[in-house]
């Protein structure tokens, strides 16, 4: 449409495509150039799609070639329209700046080489002829024919104070693809074309040096492998060899001040100078596997995916249609195993370094790792964000402080109850950017299984920073004092130390809280679902609202759980983390997943029924709960309007507790059973929650059995006279 508004101005102007992609953009380059047309001309600009060049862009870069004839290229400015749409554009800003600034400019002024950015240039069509043309023999044609037309005698001229509009990859898959190319492409040009420059008479030895050592060995391939080697690789290493020591001249220095310099290209990011460089160490793993690809020729040498660029378009095609949705990527697709697996390396070395080093490395690797974690598996970032959620609104919003139980140093931890406001806080917050299309709210269901294994590895790394530090620890408080035993296994699962905090914050009480809101945010992304598809019907309501009582319940009573064994006895290692992050919300949520992909039809009868066994399961669970933590907060209060029975002092028989010696663990049984009840009898899934309950439940109770035999001996002996039930009574 743009072009024939021209033409009918009697602008001479043509839009024209090919019917296939053979030889990609070196293909459709050489393909305009054999128009008829062409032969009248002297040169051609060249744009990329996304690049918007402003009206003087030719009347400012041709008198450069007019008055020039040993000048073939005229090379502008990239200005990027999109860099402040997230932090990844940012820190491509800084990479391309520094490149723009730094090595285009020094290229141009000192040896009239550097590299065609494949837009926003002009070339000279008779250098561009006699340097071969365009060939398709890699992914990087611009590069390609700019080094032949270099080697030709030909000059080129780079000028800052033309600048041209264009995008940047908003994407990290887009740039993940234009990094591989851009690294590939060299380093094979490279293999194809060295023993040419070597040989070629046209052009100084210095030139060639120039071509061979600093443009391609060093800028194109040395540097991304060794940036990656050093930083990634060798420096982590020295943690576990403390024999081998890198100088802090070699670690620190040097390398901060090549980073300082790399930032004089775009000062306003001056701030975001530490995630410039956890990024680039991160695609520097990328890159050189694209360089080694390039240089061996290997599988994916050849592959060209063009670089995704949404900018200004989507977003006025989500004002014009709010309906407008990304592609779906598929799970594997959106996890990268070598990052994932330097990321872990980097850990585990970290981890080492807090336990055993002095050097005081786990900082950088511990930020390092988190950065590869990012990179290979996307919802490290959700999680991420979740949890600074939790600990910063968990610290500062009012809540009743509660004093947890006493120690056997005598000292007791205190708790901020508010999680309750946070959760309401949270759920308004993603209602409101769900409202305003900010957010998918089914996004969490849809992607249920890849924040599942984010979860997991979280897990497991959690685990193994909470085992280095509990050995390096010297504290003998009972919170903080270490229970090694030896076995490295034992204590990873079990743990090492009781209360283990950060920054203040008591991790145990903390991933608890957390498990039981994303156990509710997993139900909510599931309902949404069900509302926008045809899942909807009375199962889901119920489920859903029996889950929500139950999660609401906890939070008004979240003082209670500084009284349950969990807080006051079990030492925190995978075991607990991994139950409070990853059992808790995706196996309690089994249910509505299931009722998802299978409609049941419910009874009025069956509601009914239904909703009895979660009333008389929640009458039991909390009543049982609320009675134990009065009587440890007054062992005088009265129970069901009586002073309590209380053997030996110690053992409370009223009430529920004289009804059986874990009555609690009926109620949590019944309250399990009614969120699978909505589902119907036609399967076993939606009911590995209950059984899974039960047996872990009869388990605990064996064990507490054992425990309370040894501690309180006697008087376990009569009161397991005066209440001969475990759970259930008259029958277990």
């Amino acid at each position: 449409m743009e072009c024939k508004r021209w033409e009918s101005k009697g602008i001479n102007v043509k839009y024209e495509i090919r019917d296939n992609r053979k030889g990609y953009k070196a293909g459709a380059l050489r393909e305009g150039m054999k128009r008829s047309y062409v032969k009248h001309c002297d040169y051609v600009a060249i744009f990329d799609a996304d690049f918007q060049p402003e009206s003087d862009f030719l009347c400012r870069t041709i008198p450069f070639l007019l008055h020039n004839p040993q000048v073939s290229l005229v090379q502008a400015r990239w200005k990027f329209v999109n860099s402040d749409e997230c932090l990844m554009t940012r820190m491509q800003e800084m990479s391309l700046d520094y490149h723009f600034t730094v090595e285009q400019e020094v290229g141009s002024s000192t040896c009239a080489f550097f590299g065609f950015n494949g837009t926003a240039g002009v070339w000279r069509i008779s250098a561009l002829n006699e340097a071969g043309g365009w060939k398709d023999r890699t992914t990087v044609e611009d590069m390609d024919l700019a080094v032949r037309a270099s080697l030709k005698g030909w000059k080129f001229v780079y000028i800052s104070s033309v600048k041209v509009k264009n995008e940047l990859p908003s994407t990290f898959k887009a740039y993940r693809y234009q990094q591989h190319r851009w690294s590939c492409g060299p380093a094979n040009l490279f293999r194809k074309m060295v023993m040419e420059i070597i040989r070629n008479k046209k052009v100084s030895l210095w030139k060639k040096v120039h071509v061979i050592y600093s443009f391609f060995i060093v800028r194109k391939i040395v540097a991304h492998i060794v940036t990656f080697t050093f930083y990634c690789i060798v420096l982590p290493a020295t943690v576990l060899v403390p024999e081998v020591t890198v100088p802090k001249w070699g670690s620190v220095y040097i390398p901060s001040i090549i980073t300082i310099l790399n930032a004089v290209g775009t000062p306003r990011s001056l701030h975001l100078l530490i995630f410039w460089i956890l990024f680039e160490n991160v695609m520097s793993l990328h890159r050189s596997k694209a360089a080694f690809i390039g240089l061996l020729e290997a599988g994916r040498v050849n592959e060209w995916i063009v670089t995704e660029k949404l900018g200004d378009a989507l977003k006025a095609g989500k004002a014009a249609n709010k309906a407008h949705k990304k592609p779906r990527r598929g799970f594997r697709e959106r996890l990268h195993l070598l990052e994932l697996g330097v990321g872990a390396y980097l850990f585990i070395c970290g981890c080492y370094d807090l336990a055993f080093g002095k050097n005081h490395y786990f900082f950088y690797l511990y930020a390092q790792s988190i950065a590869f974690f990012i990179t290979g598996f996307g919802y490290v970032a959700l999680l991420g964000t979740f949890f600074a959620y939790l600990a910063v609104l968990g610290s500062v919003l009012p809540g009743k402080v509660v004093p947890g139980a006493v120690l056997q140093d005598g000292t007791r931890l205190h708790y901020r109850c508010n999680g309750l406001l946070s959760l309401l806080l949270l759920v308004g917050i993603l209602g409101l950017v769900s409202w305003m299309n900010f957010i998918d709210p089914t996004i969490i269901a849809e992607r249920g299984l890849e924040l599942l294994s984010a979860t997991f590895i979280f897990s497991i790394l959690v685990a193994l920073v909470l085992y280095a530090v509990g050995i390096r620890t010297r504290s003998q408080s009972s919170s903080l004092k270490p229970h090694v035993s030896g076995n490295y296994v034992h204590d990873w699962w079990f743990g090492i130390q009781l209360n283990p905090q950060f920054m203040g914050i008591d991790l145990k009480f903390f991933f608890v809280r957390a498990g039981m809101m994303g156990w509710l945010l997993l139900n909510l992304s599931v309902l949404a679902r069900s509302i926008l598809g045809t899942d909807f019907n009375r199962s889901m309501i119920l489920y859903q609202l029996f889950c929500t009582l139950y999660i609401m319940d906890y939070f008004i009573y979240e003082e209670y759980m500084t009284s349950t064994w969990d807080i006051i006895a079990e030492r925190l290692g995978f075991m607990l983390v991994f139950g409070d992050l990853v059992w808790i919300p995706f196996t309690f949520s089994i249910q509505g997943w299931w009722l998802l992909k299978n409609k049941v039809e419910l009874t009025t009868a069956a509601v009914v029924a239904n909703c009895l066994v979660f009333l008389l399961g929640y009458v039991v669970f909390r009543g049982a709960n609320k009675q134990k933590h009065m009587f440890k907060r007054n062992p005088k209060a009265p129970i069901w309007g009586q002073p309590p029975k209380v053997i030996g002092g110690k053992l409370l028989a009223s009430g529920y507790w004289g009804i059986a010696r874990h009555c609690n663990y009926l109620g949590d049984l019944l309250l399990a059973l009614s969120f699978s009840l909505p589902c119907g009898i036609s399967s076993p899934v939606p009911y590995f929650y209950p059984i899974y309950l039960l047996i872990l439940l009869i388990w605990r109770e064996r064990r507490d059995e054992a425990r309370c035999a040894e501690k309180y001996r006697e008087v376990w002996s009569e009161y397991r006279k005066l209440v001969p039930w475990r759970i259930l009574p008259y029958i277990y």
